[in-house]
């Protein structure tokens, strides 16, 4: 959230990494504390990453929903990391090209 810019960082009540933690993601660890600081269910909850590993299957693995982040300036992802995407299902993670794009679609309810 801090990367991001004051923009986007401002729609945030608080960030978690996985540092903050003291696990490492996939684990459950930092899905479900940041779960925890937002005092929701984790299936209520839209997490963005651009790790196929770590965060999209770390997510969907905590039951809550994702967004792939693709950036083009992203160097490609390496064939193990691309072979661990699971299957399309819109409902559950959509892959995005951008930061902004994917705030675009969970502040208006797309996602």
């Amino acid at each position: 959230v801090g990367r991001a810019g004051p923009r986007i960082s401002s729609l945030f009540d608080f960030a978690i990494s996985a540092a903050d933690t003291g696990a490492s993601k996939p684990s459950a660890i930092p899905f479900l504390q940041a779960a925890s600081a937002a005092r929701c269910h984790p299936h209520h909850m839209v997490h963005i990453g651009d790790s196929v590993s770590k965060d999209l299957c770390g997510a969907l693995g905590c039951d809550m929903r994702a967004l792939l982040l693709s950036r083009a300036d992203n160097p490609p992802r390496s064939a193990m990391e691309d072979a661990s995407r699971p299957p399309q299902d819109v409902r559950r993670w959509r892959e995005v090209s951008s930061l902004t794009d994917a705030v675009q679609l969970v502040v208006q309810g797309d996602f």
